[in-house]
């Protein structure tokens, strides 16, 4: 006996749609090589489907270990062509399989938050933090290194008053430059 509690009906005019082990599904018959991937039926609302749909895998000709392997290089943070250089595939074929599986993951993401209580505290902001403030610097301070983020800005300080000058004026403001050593 197959186990299908996996499994729901996929057809969204289905009274039984979305519902994992309701008892509605049956096997009508194994397609494929080896004949290994099931066609499933619908009890409720007779239509049929494979186990596939709707994952990264259907209508695919790789075998799943092949899969498997472009999706992990993938997940490991290597690149298109070096995941077709290790997988031995086209690189079309691995940024297929990239964009399938992104698909998936992101209607399964919709399901599992559509499902999810809601917080009594309301929405959850992940609390961040910036280089500098909590912890060390992403690299080691040097002495008179402390401008940290604005290394760029010490370059070309005449620029940086430029542009910060034109985008005060965009904003409306009208503005006067006095230099700190005639303020103080």
């Amino acid at each position: 006996m197959d186990d299908l509690s996996g499994f729901c009906c996929l057809n969204s005019d289905c009274p039984d749609h979305g519902r994992r082990d309701a008892g509605n599904l049956t096997v009508t018959g194994r397609y494929g090589p080896h004949r290994e991937r099931r066609m499933l039926r619908c009890r409720t609302c007779k239509a049929r489907f494979s186990e596939r749909k709707g994952t990264v895998r259907f209508g695919s000709r790789l075998d799943s270990e092949e899969v498997e392997s472009v999706l992990e290089h993938i997940a490991e943070g290597c690149g298109v062509r070096q995941t077709e250089r290790l997988c031995k595939v086209n690189r079309k074929t691995v940024a297929r399989y990239s964009r399938r599986a992104g698909d998936h993951v992101q209607k399964v993401h919709d399901a599992f938050v559509a499902v999810s209580p809601s917080d009594p505290r309301g929405p959850v902001r992940r609390e961040m933090g910036l280089r500098g403030q909590e912890g060390e610097a992403l690299r080691p301070s040097q002495p008179g290194d402390d401008h940290r983020g604005e290394y760029f800005d010490h370059l070309e300080p005449e620029r940086l008053r430029r542009s910060l000058v034109k985008r005060l004026e965009r904003l409306g403001y009208q503005v006067t430059l006095t230099a700190q050593d005639e303020a103080a």
